[in-house]
């Protein structure tokens, strides 16, 4: 269900001070046909709580706004992995990558992670006209949202181009009454700037020109005849702010100032002015966290008067420090860096190393700009992460005064109103409705449940019905097409009665706008990129990706007892770490038992099995295996059952048809393990693999379902082997590693890669998150 606060933001009303906020580090910006595009995604609380989503949608499309591909993956701990072939025969220039979780939509339509991913193809690397006239527009922004006649008001100002790119404007503020000059102005490199004045009650117009000499006219907004304005500034770690009024009303008598973050409150004030036509105050900032802070200033009776964001970075510049202790230029040769993390809280990284010719630049994003700017500002296209990086304070402050940016109910802050933030979705979940005309399920029925995948091997639950008529199943993760076994605990004859079908996701639309001629995305590839391109392609024509195959190894073995062998062979191929090996005990190879069809379950199966050792107590549904040798039941505790390595009630074993299972172990008397210490002995049950099945039963039905797309793994050549020197690498990203993790024992990593056979610079690229929230983005060429 979700929570009040995103129903009310799908209902149009305030965002919800919830919101998610996305960043995506990409290996590369351009790529070529046949290539991988990997990525990493951040998901963060803008105020710095646990994330409430918990899956990840993402789409490409082409440059015409047509779906080319879209995948789903889990979110954990705040992040996720992923990826997306490019076809060998695309036939577009560009691809449109999207991003969204459930929250993000909730929270703002606008919040949804978008970025264009350039692919190189030699005949679209001719720069065409634009299809529209690229003009100018210049706005003017009073401070606090108005300016007010008589008293001192700080006016910022903003040009930019239609695509959004920032415009190099000068000209001078005209009295429009009397045309005489008040001041002169002009943009910086971000297209900003701005001014202080102390207006009279009249209309005044900018004359200015831009870089095409165009002379043109722009009125400024219309000045207040009375009321008050807020200015805010950063000095030594302390936030000042001046408030100014010119007029005597008793409303204006007594002010609050409240300071808040994604709904928290941050300081609060209330201000007696009285009489005084200037107040300057101040707070300490030491202990806020990174990012916006909303400044709103109200009258006595709480009505807004004035607003105004101010950006805070409370991190201290403690940089990454790498070192390359092997350092080889040459093509296939392996080099090594290290890096050591500044601080020792728990971080989670993701590092890639690419030809630096495949980046762009000019429009490149860091996980600071993103998660601190991005995602709160609006129409913000400039790429400002030097102004992050240097702290630019001043240039960062023109931002916030010339953006609009995420507003939040500050009378539900006021009131003590702030509702807690719920999930809005619970990972995967399987639904069985019971069709059987009008009637409920049986009472006291129950559902077995088996969700199979190769990757995480099986899964088993027992559910109650959630109603009359339905059982559920959420907060399940499963990849690729898993398949689903499931039967009625009493009542199996009723099965058939059961359909099934997994969660609605999120649709997608099958088309999204078509990319403008002139925008943003509408950068063309180096020369050195065009160099690059023509060795590929002429070079080698097959996909990129399978550069390299696995060769075939041929073990021989001495002679082994068939029936000894195949324990092996189960041992290998079904346990690991702790749980392998054979120790005192039983192993039973029920996949090759053909008496194990005779019986009805594992309880009867293991009962003439082990029959001096474990005992059944328990009716159906609540069996249990005990120790013989610790009879009564009532004063000792039940054999420890473990299912594929997963510790389990002993009752599950109920969910787990004999068919279904391939191999059992028993150690009795005292087991030690890594989690765990028993006297009553363990139990260690593994259900059949995938190339291993048997048709179940009857009342066993199964369907496939689609669960998550399963991330690829990077590949990484090891030239090592000689043979593989002869073969072409033209690889172009030639690291990624999406799961890094650090910690305070573990805060210096080293990373190995191979040189490729054409590339002369790369870049090093990390970025990541720790557990405070802290954002880390460095980056570093290698030559």
């Amino acid at each position: 269900m979700l929570s009040q606060t995103a129903q009310r933001s799908l209902n149009g009303n305030e965002s919800s001070i919830f919101s998610e906020a996305m960043h995506v580090h990409f290996d590369k910006d351009i790529y070529l046909p046949g290539e991988t595009i990997w990525f990493k995604a951040y998901i963060y609380n803008t105020n710095m709580r646990p994330t409430i989503s918990t899956n990840f949608y993402t789409i490409i499309y082409d440059e015409n706004g047509k779906l080319l591909q879209q995948k789903l993956y889990p979110i954990i701990d705040g992040v996720c992995n992923g990826d997306f072939m490019i076809t060998d025969t695309i036939l577009s220039g560009k691809v449109q990558f999207t991003a969204f979780t459930k929250a993000m939509l909730l929270s703002d339509s606008n919040a949804v992670f978008k970025k264009t991913l350039s692919v190189y193809k030699k005949e679209n690397q001719s720069p065409s006209k634009f299809a529209l006239e690229n003009n100018i527009t210049l706005q003017f922004f009073p401070e606090g949202g108005n300016w007010v006649a008589g008293i001192n008001n700080h006016i910022a100002y903003k040009a930019w181009y239609n695509d959004g790119s920032p415009a190099q404007v000068s000209g001078k503020l005209l009295d429009e009454d009397t045309h005489t000059e008040i001041d002169s102005f002009s943009t910086n490199k971000l297209g900003l700037g701005k001014f202080q004045i102390i207006p009279e009650l009249k209309s005044y117009t900018a004359l200015w020109k831009g870089e095409d000499g165009k002379t043109i006219k722009t009125k400024l907004p219309v000045v207040n005849a009375d009321g008050i304005v807020l200015h805010a500034e950063l000095v030594n770690n302390e936030l000042y702010y001046v408030i100014n009024k010119n007029s005597m009303g008793v409303n204006f008598n007594t002010l609050h100032l409240l300071a808040q973050k994604g709904g928290d409150e941050l300081y609060k004030a209330d201000i007696f002015i009285g009489d005084k036509k200037v107040l300057v105050n101040k707070f300490s900032i030491d202990s806020l966290p990174s990012g916006i802070i909303q400044l709103t200033l109200f009258d006595n009776d709480w009505n807004p008067l004035q607003e105004r964001i101010v950006f805070i970075d409370s991190g201290k510049n403690k940089n990454i420090v790498t070192e390359e202790p092997d350092k080889n230029r040459s093509p296939k040769t392996k080099n090594t860096i290290a890096f050591m993390m500044p601080d020792t809280l728990s971080t989670n990284l993701s590092v890639s190393i690419a030809d630096i010719n495949f980046y762009n630049n000019l429009y490149n994003r860091s996980i600071k700009q993103d998660l601190w700017f991005t995602s709160q500002l609006r129409g913000l296209n400039s790429n400002i992460n030097e102004e992050i990086e240097n702290r630019n304070t001043a240039a960062i402050d023109l931002i916030m005064l010339t953006h609009g940016w995420r507003k939040y109910n500050w009378k539900n802050i006021i009131k003590n109103e702030v509702e807690e933030a719920h999930a809005v979705d619970n990972y995967l979940s399987v639904h069985f409705n019971y069709n059987e005309k009008n009637y409920a399920l049986p009472k006291g029925e129950s559902l077995s449940l088996i969700i199979d995948d190769s990757i995480t091997g099986k899964q088993f639950y027992k559910l109650s019905p959630n109603s009359q008529t339905s059982f559920i199943q959420d907060g399940i993760v499963f990849y690729d097409s898993a398949k689903i076994y499931y039967q009625l605990t009493k009542n199996k004859e009723l099965i058939g009665n059961l359909f099934v079908y997994k969660n609605e996701e999120v649709k997608v639309p099958g088309t999204i706008a078509a990319l403008k001629a002139n925008s943003e995305q509408g950068v063309f590839a180096s020369s050195a990129t065009n160099i690059l391109f023509d060795t590929i392609t002429s070079t080698y024509s097959k996909k990129f990706n399978n550069l390299q195959t696995l060769k075939e190894v041929i073990v021989k073995e001495k002679y082994v007892n068939p029936l000894t062998k195949r324990i092996l062979q189960l041992e290998e191929k079904y346990t690991s770490g702790l749980f392998r090996g054979i120790s005192r005990g039983y192993q039973l190879d029920v996949i090759n038992d053909k008496s194990a069809s005779a019986n009805i379950d594992i309880y009867s199966y293991l009962k003439y099995r082990i029959p001096a050792i474990l005992t059944v107590k328990g009716g159906p549904g609540f069996r249990k295996f005990y120790p013989c040798t610790m009879l009564p039941f009532d004063i000792c505790d039940p054999v420890l059952v473990f299912i594929n390595e997963s510790e389990m009630p002993g009752e599950m074993l109920e969910t787990v048809p004999l068919s279904t299972i391939a191999y059992v172990k028993y150690t009795p008397g005292i087991v030690i393990g890594s989690s765990f210490t028993t006297k009553n002995g363990a139990l260690y049950v593994y259900t059949k693999k995938g190339d291993e099945e048997s048709p179940a039963s009857n009342s066993i039905r199964s369907v496939r379902i689609k669960g998550y797309d399963l991330p690829k793994e990077f590949f990484n050549p090891d030239y090592a082997d000689k043979a593989s020197l002869l073969q072409p690498d033209l690889r172009t990203t030639l690291y990624w590693n999406p799961y890094i993790i650090t910690d305070k024992k573990n805060n210096k990593i080293k990373i190995e890669y191979y040189n490729n056979d054409i590339s002369k610079k790369l870049l090093l690229t990390i970025e990541g998150i720790n557990e405070e929230g802290k954002l880390i983005h460095f980056e570093k060429i290698i030559e």
